[in-house]
């Protein structure tokens, strides 16, 4: 990606964004275990949660470099996967809703804790929100319950959605992303 939008300060993220195929591994062997157990295991395995964390928080800098670039500005796909990204990495790295300045009062946030949901007010002087966080049943990655600034609603949003669509951002150029 990073020779794709022209970011040459985003070389220095290559070797982070390398770690995509090492969890893309984790994420089919963790899918195999819980295609194997009944019912589905409780958590997230802390090896695979530690390099997501780290893939996504580096992911997101690569992103916001390249749609800086003359060619990243005027590549809808890319704004559109950074501001999926963004919805994740800004509840985990800030603890708050990303671009919850759009909101007009206080909404109501609701968190899963097991059977139960815990819903409290976001906004004012109230802003802190943990986003949700699972292992998706159908690709054994990393998933978060987040909330979407624009509509105020929730959305889950996972590790292989974002990586698939940042690799997608490859198709029709011959663009090698491994390289």
């Amino acid at each position: 990606m990073n020779g794709a939008f022209g970011a040459d300060n985003a070389a220095r993220y290559l070797s982070d964004s390398r770690w995509d195929a090492l969890l893309r591994q984790i994420e089919d062997e963790t899918l195999a275990i819980i295609e194997s157990r009944k019912p589905d295991p409780v958590g997230i395995p802390e090896t695979q949660l530690s390099l997501t964390r780290y893939w996504l928080l580096s992911m997101y800098e690569v992103l916001r470099l390249a749609q800086t670039t003359k060619r990243g500005r005027k590549f809808a796909r890319l704004h559109e996967i950074y501001r999926k990204i963004e919805m994740v990495r800004v509840p985990i790295a800030k603890l708050e809703i990303a671009n919850d300045q759009k909101f007009k009062g206080t909404i109501m946030v609701g968190r899963i804790l097991g059977e139960h949901v815990d819903t409290r007010p976001y906004g004012g002087e109230e802003r802190n929100f943990h986003p949700d966080m699972r292992l998706c049943t159908s690709t054994g990655s990393v998933e978060w319950r987040t909330i979407d600034a624009k509509s105020t609603s929730p959305v889950i949003i996972s590790r292989r959605m974002i990586s698939d669509e940042c690799l997608s951002l490859f198709d029709g150029y011959g663009i090698d992303p491994s390289v």
